[in-house]
């Protein structure tokens, strides 16, 4: 997900994104100033400010859930990211988004 003078945001400009159970969130900060994420989901909380020009992987999240995101510098800025069920199979897609 970009932060950016805007807003967060995927590479596609949607906010809202769905990732696979066992997918992963990486932030870029292409803003000029430091952003910290907060999060319904601990998993997509950032426990520090990201600095501008930064970017971090979030650890591998589970699911179903349905995640809510905001930035505690501009509270305007809002997404969303939905995880799906674990595939009967076991195992994730493991990617960052």
């Amino acid at each position: 997900m970009n932060i950016t003078p805007s807003g967060i945001a995927s590479n596609t400009g949607s906010t809202s994104i769905a990732i696979p159970s066992g997918g992963r969130v990486h932030y870029f900060n292409k803003d000029t100033v430091a952003h910290q994420i907060n999060s319904n989901c601990p998993e997509l909380a950032m426990s520090a400010p990201l600095a501008a020009g930064g970017n971090q992987l979030q650890p591998i999240i589970g699911g179903p859930q349905s995640c809510s995101l905001s930035d505690s510098v501009n509270t305007a800025f809002v997404a969303n990211v939905s995880v799906s069920a674990p595939n009967a199979g076991g195992g994730g897609g493991g990617s960052g988004y």
